[in-house]
């Protein structure tokens, strides 16, 4: 990363302050043989090693603004390092991106300015990635399963719309490549399993004017 990289600004660790809004912390909790947990006010605020109490807090001890800000950027630095070995193994999504670093135990703070950092530089960008899935999976899948997937990616309802906009979706396709899945053949599968076809590919999200269409235009090829 570029150590002459843009120097971001964020809010305050929701904590308590004493006059002069330095940072109080309340008590240090060890969360297993490497780090720990700091509270500030009773609520949990981020997590250190424990090579780094000593240096920068203890329990009652009232951080300086300076000795804060130094603090503030080690674990900026930290979450940016934590957030590109994470796109190393894969893409992500804002949404996970947040999550992750949640889990990871970093205050919402540096989350938010870490997010910031990412989408400048294009390395979390929503669109990009609903419009990678839609290209991959967009020949299987019902529109219903697109959405549904990368909603539940944190993607916004209007990125999703606009790629599958611009992407034209082909359920027609999407059908015919699981009816060949299926190994459906029109004139030879027998009613009962094309009744389970049907209900299959309907569980998927396609409309039965859609299903009925494409098995139609099978059947009048033969004829």
């Amino acid at each position: 990363m570029n150590s002459n990289r843009k120097s971001y600004s964020w809010q305050r660790v929701n904590c308590s302050y004493e006059k002069g809004l330095y940072m109080r912390i309340e008590r240090v909790e060890s969360l297993d043989k490497r780090k720990c947990k700091v509270f500030t006010d009773e609520d949990f605020a981020f997590l250190l090693y424990n090579g780094e109490l000593e240096k920068y807090v203890c329990e009652g001890a009232v951080l300086e603004e300076r000795t804060e800000r130094e603090l503030l950027d080690l674990l900026s630095r930290r979450a940016h390092e934590r957030a590109l070995n994470l796109l190393k193994v894969q893409d992500r999504t804002e949404g996970e991106m947040c999550r992750r670093l949640f889990q990871d135990g970093y205050p919402d703070s540096i989350v938010q300015e870490t997010i910031g950092f990412l989408q400048e530089y294009h390395f979390v960008d929503d669109a990009r990635y609903a419009a990678n899935y839609l290209q991959v999976h967009g020949k299987r899948k019902s529109q219903a399963e697109l959405k549904l997937y990368l909603q539940r990616k944190g993607i916004s309802r209007e990125i999703i719309r606009e790629q599958l906009e611009e992407t034209e979706h082909d359920s027609g396709e999407a059908i015919r490549v699981l009816l060949e899945k299926k190994h459906y053949k029109a004139g030879e599968t027998a009613p009962e399993e094309e009744k389970k076809i049907i209900a299959y590919l309907m569980r998927r999200g396609f409309s039965w004017e859609d299903i009925r269409r494409e098995m139609k235009e099978q059947e009048d090829a033969l004829s």
